[in-house]
């Protein structure tokens, strides 16, 4: 056995284990980071934004580059996260409110109404988060772009929800996916993503340190 080329940084063995490394490294970052709350927005954003320029680009400096987009995206990213947490809350509030209804054929119609009204809210905020962490918009303008977007690409806009649901109600119920679930999700969600952006831009505005 050929052990210099065992213990070769560049071998096929020791590239995976860094991209394990990666996967989990940035996911308990992002969790960390998203602890404040109001930091969702740029830390989701710098993961997705990682994802993309980092993991898919095999870039050795995924860490710097997750943390540079963040600190790129924190003024915008807390004024979305002030925007989307209300949301949020008023959509677990409102199934628990169905939840105790007493009529079960209206409860049953509230409810098919607030999953497909709760897909539409995660596909546009996959949107969102995803063109903060890869260009530049004013606020409103990344609203209006990312709610377009989701319009004519219902496909892709039901893929990133259905992940994004998935990874919620998997980090909701069990601790351990949190190592890796994050990233995951921000990695499977980029390919229908990045196959729509490609359609209207050719090369992104952001800075690629």
């Amino acid at each position: 056995m050929n052990w210099n080329r065992f213990f070769d940084p560049n071998n096929m063995f020791f590239r995976e284990l860094s991209r394990i490394v990666d996967v989990v490294g940035l996911s308990l970052l992002w969790l960390a980071l998203c602890l404040p709350v109001v930091t969702i927005a740029p830390a989701t954003a710098a993961l997705y934004h990682t994802a993309v320029k980092g993991l898919r680009a095999d870039d050795e400096a995924a860490f710097t580059r997750f943390l540079h987009s963040f600190l790129e995206n924190l003024k915008q990213g807390v004024v979305i996260s002030l925007i989307f947490v209300p949301i949020v809350l008023v959509f677990y509030f409102g199934v628990n409110v169905i939840f105790f209804a007493s009529d079960s054929t209206r409860r049953t119609v509230m409810l098919a109404i607030y999953l497909v009204a709760g897909l539409l809210v995660l596909g546009l905020c996959g949107y969102v988060l995803a063109l903060l962490g890869r260009f530049s918009f004013s606020t409103g303008a990344l609203f209006r772009t990312a709610f377009q977007l989701a319009l004519i690409h219902l496909p892709a806009t039901a893929a990133v929800a259905v992940l994004n649901a998935l990874a919620i109600c998997a980090m909701g119920f069990l601790v351990w996916p949190v190592l890796a679930v994050p990233m995951l999700t921000a990695l499977l969600a980029s390919f229908p993503l990045e196959k729509v952006f490609a359609r209207y831009i050719q090369e992104d505005s952001k800075s690629e340190t």
